[in-house]
């Protein structure tokens, strides 16, 4: 978990989330740096590699000078970044580091695949952004966008420019009626946990909210609110992915004189998917609907812990293949920690139904896992997060076309360790180290992979 020290500074870009390591011998995997990796990450980091952002050679010497004089110069030339500016500005350099960049299996040959036969890659990611903050009366207006430059030193067929942009509206009527209207756009590249494509596919999503809530009294609350997402893909081959949905929420909440909560809330959602996809010489239609009913609670037990999570009851029913069809409890809780003012640990258990996961076999997944995050504040200006988890997945989604196969199930193990330093008043730097794995009762689809990354992040 990446610290949050001021409200305005982005959070650093971690590495890919994807899954660690499997022992040699064994099922399972160990979060380890293993003797095989260090070697040869010493070995690529060492080469004189092209710049991936000017185009040309640099040196380590270069580098090293380029970063004393940036930060000389942030250090005289501004003041500490202030929260409360209406202009907030930032820019921000990233280097990641993967040993096994599309999470292929140990038996596959990835020059077959991917037309490269080196596994790992560099990415250089040099960012840029801005946040306006507009107070005006009870109303509180904010726009916030950046733009990515990312570059690949093995892969430049994947360099691409990345793009995000929102605009939020807080507002007030009288004493009784707030809500929220935001839209933001954004433009990423997808990921390659689970697919068979290793290309560019650069998604774009649009979204938009309108909140709004009425108090009677300091206790009661009751909410409306409205969600809209369109996502839409530049590949070709994953244009079946394209997804828009349309989901509204009712909801009734109590908050006690002690400020705990607890609420029910109904939620509707219709997904359709333009594309069909094509399995075998069937177009299948994965459009659905979903009816959600369930408990929201937050409880403050002491001062230093909280608990807080969800209940529901999901029914989610398709246009075709009704033996797809979902009904079952899905549930999240989380447990938040604080033993010291410098400590803190945050466990979370949940069960949920993942969807749009880029995968051939399933429109869905049925998720069970947990998680352990402790963050420890070394001094004022250093902190280190760790996080572990754990997940079980079930590919039910499977409209089972063809051979009948068993449902596929896979273990995904993910641990990561960072450290972030605040070198200036306004700037920050984010080291860490990540290691994941898969283990899958499907043939060639697990993998192992180490990842290595590095973000400096200058606000004005």
């Amino acid at each position: 978990m990446t610290k949050q020290f001021r409200a305005h500074k982005p959070i650093p870009a971690a590495a890919p989330h994807s899954p660690p390591p499997k022992q040699s011998g064994e099922k399972g995997f160990l979060l380890t740096w293993s003797y095989s990796f260090i070697p040869a990450l010493r070995k690529h980091v060492k080469r004189q590699y092209r710049s991936i952002l000017f185009g040309r050679h640099i040196t380590y010497s270069t580098i090293y000078a380029v970063t004393l004089l940036v930060s000389a110069w942030t250090r005289t030339s501004f003041g500490a970044a202030d929260e409360t500016d209406t202009f907030q500005p930032y820019v921000s350099e990233s280097l990641i580091y993967e040993d096994n960049l599309f999470r292929l299996s140990d038996g596959i040959d990835a020059k077959s695949l991917t037309g490269k036969a080196e596994r790992w890659d560099l990415n250089n990611r040099l960012s840029a952004g801005a946040k306006l903050y507009f107070p005006l009366g009870l109303q509180e207006f904010t726009f916030q966008g950046s733009m990515g430059d990312n570059r690949y030193v093995n892969n430049d067929q994947l360099d691409h420019i990345s793009l995000s942009g929102k605009g939020i509206w807080k507002w007030q009527v009288g004493k009784s009626f707030t809500g929220t209207m935001n839209y933001g756009y954004r433009r990423y590249m997808g990921r390659f946990v689970n697919t068979r494509f290793f290309g560019k596919d650069l998604i774009s999503d649009d979204t938009a909210l309108f909140d709004i809530n009425y108090r009677p009294n300091a206790s009661w609350r009751l909410n409306a609110k409205y969600q809209w997402l369109d996502s839409q893909h530049s590949a070709s081959e994953r244009r079946f992915l394209d997804f828009t949905s349309n989901t509204g929420i009712m909801g009734i909440h109590y908050q006690s004189p002690a400020a705990n909560s607890i609420g029910l809330q109904f939620r509707h959602t219709d997904a359709r998917l333009p594309n069909r996809e094509r399995r075998l010489s069937t177009l299948i239609d994965n459009r659905y609907k979903e009816y959600e009913f369930g408990a929201v609670y937050n409880w403050k037990i002491t001062g230093k812990s909280v608990l807080d999570g969800h209940i529901s009851y999901l029914i989610r029913s398709h246009e075709e293949f009704s033996q797809r069809d979902f009904e079952g409890e899905i549930w999240q809780v989380n447990y938040q920690w604080t033993p010291t003012g410098k400590t803190s640990i945050a466990l979370s258990a949940w069960r949920n139904l993942l969807t749009g996961t880029q995968d051939l076999t399933a429109s869905y997944i049925i998720a069970n896992g947990f998680s352990i995050s402790p963050t420890w504040s070394a001094t004022s200006k250093i902190s280190v997060q760790a996080k572990f988890s754990w997940e079980e997945q079930e590919y039910a989604g499977d409209p089972d076309l063809g051979a009948r196969e068993k449902t596929r199930m896979d273990t995904v193990l993910n641990g990561q360790l960072s450290l972030s330093y605040d070198f200036t008043d306004h700037g920050q730097l984010n080291i860490g180290y990540r290691a994941g794995g898969r283990d899958s009762s499907r043939v060639l689809s697990d993998y192992e992979y180490n990842t290595v990354f590095a973000n400096a992040i200058l606000s004005f």
